[in-house]
């Protein structure tokens, strides 16, 4: 019965800090992570106007797994938007009042969809103002317009 209690408290956890991020609630948030891992986040998380804290209305996350040995758990989390997934796992300690704090959050990294997406519209945007460029540029004595290589990539913009 005990284990059955301390599992439904460490999910209650997991489940209220990921209910807080997804309504932007900073304070809150930040009261489901032990003391040396809020002070680990950094300046661009404790920043209560980083866009890690607008609210993310539409996201869905659900713990997949969860295990607990003695004093720490581990909970494998499903966070989706739009198509678009993380899975990170959250690791929780029990601390000395007995309640659980998240001491650490692996594997929360971009969902590789998403990174493409975002290559596609960066390479729409420079092919548009390569566009925009030509038509504004056209018969203008000395002027032209040449490939150039996108920021951050070897790809290349090619001139219609």
């Amino acid at each position: 019965m005990q284990n059955w209690l301390d599992q439904r408290a460490a999910i209650a956890v997991v489940q209220g800090f990921l209910d807080a991020v997804e309504e932007g609630d900073r304070e809150r948030a930040f009261s489901f992570l032990d003391a040396a891992t809020r002070e680990e986040i950094g300046p661009a998380l404790q920043d209560p106007e980083s866009p890690v804290w607008l609210p993310m209305p539409g996201v869905q996350h659900r713990v997949n797994e969860f295990a607990i040995d003695g004093d720490t758990a581990q909970a494998k989390v499903l966070i989706e938007k739009n198509g678009f997934r993380l899975e990170p796992i959250v690791h929780l300690q029990r601390v000395e009042t007995g309640s659980w704090k998240i001491v650490k959050i692996d594997r929360i990294s971009i969902d590789p969809k998403w990174k493409a997406l975002q290559r596609q519209r960066a390479q729409n945007a420079a092919q548009e103002t390569n566009r925009e460029l030509q038509d504004a540029l056209n018969g203008q004595p000395g002027a032209t317009v040449s490939r150039a290589p996108l920021p951050g990539s070897e790809q290349t913009i090619q001139p219609e």
